[in-house]
């Protein structure tokens, strides 16, 4: 795995009814839930070039 997909750990807490809103991230994430249920929603996005 190269190092550039190594180097960022969040952690994230929400209330019922909570949670950051639509929203789309530049690289790959591994999401992990610990407690609860929530509603993930994944689109097909593609890749877009940032300038």
């Amino acid at each position: 795995v190269p190092d550039a997909r190594l180097d960022d750990l969040m952690i994230s807490y929400a209330s019922d009814g909570g949670g950051v809103g639509p929203h789309f991230d530049s690289y790959d994430v591994f999401l992990l839930q610990i407690k609860g249920k929530r509603r993930w929603r994944i689109s097909a996005q593609k890749d877009l070039t940032l300038q």
